[in-house]
């Protein structure tokens, strides 16, 4: 069953990310990154995350950094990394600036 045909919750959220709702966005894009109700798609995890990053959501903005620091869904792209776990640590996600530093200091 898929998020496009399940009545539930499921479907439900998608209208929802659909409509915009941030939220929900990072919701579908975590579907798609354990596959729950959909094939696994780190891609389309990407795209809700992008929407919903746009939106300054900080969970996003994390999620889609860390697709963008391992390559997963997107190509592999270290200063976007950094530039969207910033503002999510500007966004109140703390863990977003340590990851930062962390790069940083690897050397990534």
């Amino acid at each position: 069953m898929s998020l496009l045909t399940n009545p539930g919750k499921r479907g439900e959220r998608l209208s929802r990310a659909q409509a915009g709702d941030a939220v929900a966005q990072c919701t579908v894009a975590f579907y798609y990154i354990e596959g729950r109700g959909v094939e696994k798609n780190p891609a389309a995890a990407a795209l809700w995350y992008e929407r919903a990053a746009e939106q300054e959501n900080a969970t996003a903005q994390y999620n889609l950094a860390d697709l963008y620091l391992r390559g997963a869904g997107v190509q592999r792209d270290v200063e976007k990394a950094i530039r969207l776990f910033s503002r999510a640590a500007e966004n109140g996600d703390f863990d977003a600036a340590f990851c930062v530093a962390l790069i940083y200091d690897r050397g990534d």
